[in-house]
């Protein structure tokens, strides 16, 4: 489960239609992942005496607490990411159409 949720995030990102619908799967899909991602991690740092594995994977505790970092990292950037880049948008597009940017004087 922990590996088919953000396939699934990554089909719904890309059947979105606008930019409002990309927020709603962000908002959701977000706290999902990380929450498996971080129970996942706990797995892995609780059993670190006896790793978790699997065909493609190995999971001890140090990698438990470095899937933690990931997680927790990935769910700050996806909750602060929207607004910064609407912010930065509309710096940016404010910036270009100065006259004072382009040379315009003033």
């Amino acid at each position: 489960m922990a590996l088919v949720a953000p396939l699934v995030v990554v089909i719904a990102l890309v059947v979105a239609r606008d930019l409002r619908q990309l927020d709603v799967v962000n908002r959701v899909a977000a706290p999902i992942c990380a929450a498996l991602i971080v129970t996942v991690a706990v797995i892995g740092i609780t059993h670190a005496a006896h790793p978790v594995h699997g065909s493609w994977y190995l999971l001890d505790g140090v990698g438990g607490v470095f899937l933690g970092v990931i997680g927790v990292v990935g769910l700050v950037s996806a909750i602060t990411s929207p607004a910064y880049l609407h912010d930065h948008r509309r710096a940016h597009t404010g910036a270009v159409r100065s006259p004072s940017h382009l040379g315009g004087g003033g």
